[in-house]
């Protein structure tokens, strides 16, 4: 009698244990655009979009590395650099012309992988408002009725990433405030016909 009983008690300890060692709930890390220049610009001048990393949750989460990929309006818009002005202080926080997957040979194409990372430890990203990664550069080169930065998830081989530590687990969340849009015009004493 007691040799069936045993076969009873198997599946209800292994259901008892698997319930014990649950993982729990992962927090992610959102990645916001944010334009930091009014939403009209007159040709010729600087468009400015702020990148934050926003915890999904209401605690505060590790950003060691930022991976983003993006793309623009290349006809309308003219990438100049990156400024980290108000961000936390990366070790490394630029546009790598190695190892980019071919997007970073040329910005006249409208797409950059910009990457931030710390070599050792991270950063707290913070629910809304989160923290800024950089504020990428811009200059508005022609007119247009709307010309987007969009953050995307992959450019050939290349993808949008955030990691809680340099080279750690993958965090990445959703793509907030994507795209963002700035109208172009034309000043009356500049020809922009050109």
């Amino acid at each position: 009698m007691f040799r069936h009983c045993r076969k009873l008690w198997l599946p209800v300890v292994l259901v008892g244990v698997s319930v014990v060692f649950a993982s729990p709930a992962r927090a992610y890390v959102d990645l916001e655009l944010s334009l930091s220049t009014p939403g009209s610009v007159v040709n010729g001048s600087p468009v400015n979009v702020e990148v934050y990393a926003v915890s999904d949750s209401a605690e505060d989460q590790d950003v060691g590395q930022v991976d983003l990929v993006f793309t623009w309006d290349s006809d309308a818009l003219a990438l100049v650099g990156n400024d980290d002005t108000g961000g936390p202080g990366w070790f490394y926080s630029s546009f790598p012309s190695d190892g980019a997957g071919g997007l970073n040979n040329t910005w006249d194409d409208g797409d950059a992988l910009y990457k931030a990372f710390l070599l050792a430890g991270s950063f707290s990203a913070p629910p809304d408002p989160g923290l800024l990664v950089t504020t990428l550069e811009f200059v508005a080169i022609d007119t247009a009725t709307s010309a987007d930065v969009t953050i995307e998830v992959n450019v050939g081989t290349m993808y949008t990433a955030v990691f809680n530590v340099f080279g750690g687990n993958d965090v990445t969340g959703v793509f907030l405030g994507n795209p963002v849009t700035v109208t172009i015009y034309c000043d009356f004493d500049v020809d922009c016909d050109d």
